[in-house]
C-alpha cells in the first residue's frame, strides 16, 4: 500500500527490483563468460566472482568516507556503478578488464 501512495518510493522500489533482476542473470552468465569468451578455467572464474566481492567489500569503506552525501546520490552512484561494471564485464575482450570491471560493479552493490 505505500508503495502505491507514493510514487518515489515506488520508482526506486521498481527500479532496484529490476537491478537485482539483471545482476541475478548476470551472476549466471558470467561462469559461460569466463570459461567461453575470455577462455579462463575454474580458477578464472573463481577470481572473477571474487573481484566483485572484494569490491563489495571496499564500497562500503568508501561510504564511511562520503558518509555525509545524500542518500539519494549514493544509491543512484551504487546503481550506475554496478551498471558500468556489469557492462564493462560483458564487453571486455581481456581477462583483466573484466576482473577491474567486476570489481567495479562490486562496489555498486
Amino acid at each position: 500500500r505505500f508503495l502505491l501512495r507514493h510514487p518515489a518510493a515506488r520508482a526506486v522500489a521498481v527500479g532496484l527490483w529490476l537491478v537485482v533482476l539483471f545482476a541475478g542473470m548476470d551472476n549466471v552468465a558470467l561462469v559461460f563468460l569466463a570459461a567461453q569468451l575470455l577462455d579462463a578455467d575454474a580458477l578464472g572464474y573463481g577470481l572473477l566472482a571474487s573481484a566483485y566481492g572484494v569490491g563489495m567489500i571496499v564500497g562500503p569503506l568508501l561510504l564511511l568516507r562520503w558518509a555525509a552525501a545524500r542518500s539519494t546520490t549514493q544509491l543512484l552512484l551504487g546503481i550506475a556503478l554496478l551498471a558500468v561494471g556489469t557492462l564493462g564485464t560483458g564487453l571486455a575482450p581481456l581477462f583483466a578488464l573484466a576482473l577491474a570491471a567486476q570489481a567495479v560493479a562490486g562496489v555498486g552493490n
